[in-house]
């Protein structure tokens, strides 16, 4: 009997970081904090707009955005990972469930990651652009 094959890190393409992301906003109620679990731990410190969360508070806010938007689309820019340290930028589109229109936010982010591969802390600038 084989090993099955290892999921890769999130941090280990622009595609399995997105793909993770996507899940996570886009994917069952049920699923959501296991699959930022991939990204993250129980422990990590997430800045974002200068407001800082833990994870439990983290959580939160994603399953209000999830909770006021029908559908989320995120495209990576630039996507950087140097032994531990990650920066990555891109835009992220939420579709509005009440009327339909489209928000957008570009962003910037910077992370430290452990020795699985999970971020120790985030740092994400946030911007709102046109849809």
């Amino acid at each position: 009997m084989s090993d099955p094959t290892p999921t890769p890190s999130p941090y280990s393409s622009k595609e399995a970081w997105t793909a993770t992301i996507l899940e996570a906003f886009n994917g069952p109620d049920e699923t959501v904090e296991s699959t930022f679990l991939k990204l993250y731990t129980r422990d990590t410190i997430i800045k974002m707009d200068g407001k800082t969360y833990d994870f439990a508070a983290f959580l939160t806010q994603a399953m209000y955005f999830r909770s006021i938007a029908v559908s989320f689309d995120l495209k990576s820019q630039c996507f950087l990972r140097d032994g531990n340290m990650f920066a990555e930028k891109h835009t992220f589109i939420a579709t509005m469930k009440q009327d339909g229109t489209r928000a957008a936010v570009e962003a910037y982010l910077f992370a430290e990651l452990d020795a699985d591969s999970k971020a120790i802390w985030v740092d994400e600038q946030p911007r709102t652009i046109e849809a």
